[in-house]
């Protein structure tokens, strides 16, 4: 009898499902032009997203966390149970330490792969932080150069109007 069972928990799909509805975020956020109020949008998204992700990614960890003590106790009762029953075979013994022994070893490997998923997911979410700081930063920029370009044009405007206003001339756009 196997002391290990492979876990085949729904939640593990959670993950994967809500980093797809990332990149799809990320890849409608990167080809946006619009202006800033497109940029400010998608950096609330982003962050929004981040949110949700860093819950569920932290939620996973626990529940992976739990499940992992669960076999690891079901384990140590197998072995217990087995060990009663072989008590007075000593091979038979040695060979159910063993076995748990290698159980114990694929468990701690699922907690170490486990925790470097979870830092991994960790760092890919304080990335999307980034670029959304970098979108937000990129909105207020150019709000500020549409400002600066709306007053130089009509500065521009205003005095071309003057002028054309003082010769007769002009396309008739005089609003004095």
């Amino acid at each position: 009898m196997a002391y290990y069972r492979t876990p085949t928990l729904p939640a593990q799909r959670r993950p994967l499902l809500l980093w797809r509805v990332a990149s799809v975020c990320m890849l409608a956020a990167s080809g946006c032009a619009a202006g800033a109020r497109t940029e400010l949008a998608a950096a609330d998204a982003i962050d929004r997203l981040c949110e949700s992700l860093s819950g569920a990614v932290a939620e996973y960890h626990v529940d992976m966390a739990e499940f992992d003590d669960s076999r690891e106790a079901a384990a140590a009762r197998a072995l217990g149970e087995r060990l009663r029953q072989d008590a007075t075979n000593e091979a038979a013994a040695e060979a159910d330490i063993e076995a748990f022994l290698a159980a114990m070893a694929h468990l701690r490997a699922d907690r170490s792969v486990d925790q470097v998923r979870f830092s991994a997911s960790t760092e890919n979410i304080a990335t999307l932080r980034e670029v959304a700081a970098g979108l937000r930063r990129l909105a207020i920029d150019s709000m500020s150069l549409d400002d600066e370009m709306r007053r130089y044009l009509l500065d521009l405007s205003a005095t071309w109007r003057a002028s054309s206003g003082k010769t007769g001339g002009g396309a008739g756009h005089d609003d004095e």
